[in-house]
C-alpha cells in the first residue's frame, strides 16, 4: 500500500470512528425528550447510557477482535459498521425502557467490532514513531462524532422529533459503509512490537494463551488501568452534562445537546491535533511520552470540568467544557498508540480489545448508570442539584489515570537495536513504510 493510499485509509477509518461516537452519543443527546415521553428515571437512563451498551460491548469486544487478529480487518470492520448503524435507526421505533434497552444492545455489538481492528490496522500502516499522531487522526474521529452526535441530534430532534435523529444519524452510517466497501484494503501485517515483551510472536493461538502472554506484560497492565480511569470520568460527564446543563441553566434540551456537542467535539479535536504534534515530537526523544502525556493531561483537565458542571453563569460553563475536551482529548493519541509498542501485530487487536473489555465495564458501563442512581438517590435532598454532585463525584478517578500512564512509561524496557530500527524507519518516507 503507498503513502497516499495510507494516509487515505487513515482518514476512513476516522471517518468511520466518527460515525461509531455519533451513534453512541446520539441517546445522550436526546435524554430529555425520551424521559419525558417514555417515563424513564434518571436510573434507568443511566442503564441505557452505562450498562445496556457496556455489557454487551465487552462480550462482544473480544471475540470480534480475535477475528480482526486472524482474518481481514477490513470484513470486520464493514460488518460492524452495517451493524450498528442499521440498529441506530431502529432505535426511532421504540416505545419503551425495554425496547429501547435492547435495542441500544444491538448497538453496542457492531460498535464492539471497530476500534480493535482499526488500531490493528494503524499498526501496520504507519511505523511506530509516528504512531502517535497517526492514533490522534483516528481518535480525532470521536470529537467530530461527538459534535455530529450531539449538534444533528439536538438540531434535528428539536425539528421533527427525536425519533427523526436516530434515522438520520443510522442512515449516515450505511452510507459510510458503502464507501468502505468500495475503497479501503486490508494493508500487510508487520511482526516486531517497538519495545521488549515476554510475548511469544509465533503462529495460531488460544485465547487463553493470549490474554495470559498480554497480561505478563507489566506496562501493558498499567496502559489498561489508565485507559479504564480516564473512560470512566470521560464517559460519565459527556453522557450527562447536555442533560444536566439543561437542567441547571433551564435551557432547552436540544440547544444544550447542540451546544455542548459543538464545543466539546471542537476542542476535543484541537486537543487531539494538538496532542498528536506534541507527543510525536517527544516521541523522537523517547517513545515513552506515548504513555507518559496521558499522565500529564488527565489531572490539568479536572479543574475545568469541576467548573463546568458547577458554575452558575453560561458564559463560563462552555469555556470551561472546551478546556476540559482539549487537555482530556489532548491525550487520546498517546494513550491508543502506547500499547501498539508493545504488543505484537498478530495480538494488537485482542489486546485493544482486552483495554476496552475493562474501560467498558468499569468506565462506559459504571460511571453514567453509578451518576444516574446517585442522582436519583440524592434528588431527595438537593433537587435538581442532585446530577451535578453525582457528576463531581467521578472526577477524582482521572487523578488515578495519571499515576498508571507514568508507571506504564516507567515500566517500558526499551531494545537499543529496535530503537535503531525505528529511528532509520522515521527516517523513511511513508510509502516506503506502509
Amino acid at each position: 500500500m503507498n503513502g497516499t493510499r495510507a494516509q487515505s485509509a487513515l482518514w476512513l477509518l476516522a471517518l468511520i470512528n466518527a460515525a461509531n461516537f455519533a451513534d453512541r452519543m446520539v441517546l445522550a443527546a436526546l435524554v430529555e425528550p425520551i424521559r419525558r415521553e417514555l417515563g424513564l428515571t434518571d436510573s434507568q437512563i443511566g442503564l441505557l447510557t452505562g450498562i445496556a451498551f457496556a455489557f454487551t460491548y465487552v462480550v462482544a469486544g473480544i471475540p470480534l477482535a480475535r477475528l480482526a487478529d486472524r482474518f481481514s480487518r477490513r470484513t470486520v470492520i464493514a460488518g460492524a459498521l452495517l451493524v450498528w448503524s442499521a440498529m441506530t435507526a431502529a432505535c426511532a421505533g421504540v416505545h419503551s425502557f425495554a425496547q429501547l434497552f435492547v435495542a441500544r444492545m444491538a448497538v453496542a455489538i457492531g460498535e464492539a467490532g471497530c476500534i480493535p481492528a482499526a488500531h490493528s490496522m494503524i499498526s501496520d500502516l504507519v511505523p511506530a514513531p509516528r504512531r502517535g499522531s497517526a492514533m490522534a487522526i483516528f481518535s480525532a474521529g470521536s470529537p467530530v462524532g461527538i459534535f455530529l452526535g450531539f449538534t444533528l441530534a439536538g438540531l434535528v430532534s428539536r425539528a421533527y422529533g427525536w425519533r427523526a435523529a436516530f434515522v438520520v444519524l443510522g442512515l449516515g452510517g450505511l452510507l459510510i459503509c458503502a464507501i468502505l466497501l468500495r475503497w479501503l484494503r486490508e494493508p500487510p501485517r508487520q511482526t516486531r512490537p517497538a519495545f521488549v515483551s515476554t510475548a511469544e510472536t509465533k503462529g495460531a493461538e488460544t485465547f487463553s494463551v493470549a490474554l495470559r502472554e498480554l497480561l505478563a506484560i507489566r506496562s501493558f497492565r498499567w496502559m489498561v488501568a489508565g485507559v479504564t480511569c480516564g473512560v470512566f470520568t470521560l464517559y460519565g460527564i459527556s453522557q450527562w452534562m447536555p442533560s444536566c446543563i439543561s437542567r441547571v441553566h433551564s435551557l432547552a434540551a436540544g440547544t444544550a445537546a447542540a451546544t455542548f456537542g459543538a464545543i466539546w467535539g471542537g476542542a476535543g479535536l484541537a486537543g487531539i491535533i494538538a496532542g498528536g504534534v506534541v507527543v510525536d515530537r517527544l516521541s523522537r526523544r523517547d517513545l515513552r511520552w506515548q504513555a507518559w502525556l496521558p499522565a500529564v493531561a488527565f489531572p490539568c483537565s479536572v479543574p475545568f470540568l469541576a467548573l463546568a458542571i458547577f458554575a452558575s453563569d453560561l458564559s463560563i460553563v462552555w469555556p470551561a467544557v472546551a478546556l476540559g475536551s482539549f487537555l482530556t482529548s489532548a491525550a487520546s493519541g498517546a494513550q491508543f498508540a502506547a500499547p501498539m509498542m508493545v504488543i505484537p501485530a498478530n495480538r494488537r487487536a485482542t489486546a485493544s480489545a482486552l483495554a476496552m473489555f475493562v474501560a467498558s465495564i468499569i468506565g462506559i458501563g459504571g460511571a453514567p448508570t453509578l451518576i444516574g442512581f446517585a442522582s436519583d438517590a440524592l434528588a431527595v435532598s438537593f433537587g435538581t442539584r442532585s446530577l451535578q454532585i453525582a457528576m463531581l463525584a467521578v472526577l477524582p478517578v482521572t487523578l488515578l489515570a495519571c499515576l498508571c500512564y507514568w508507571r506504564a512509561g516507567k515500566s517500558m524496557t526499551f531494545s537499543e537495536v529496535d530503537a535503531l530500527r525505528a529511528d532509520r524507519a522515521n527516517s523513511l518516507p511513508l510509502e516506503t513504510q506502509a
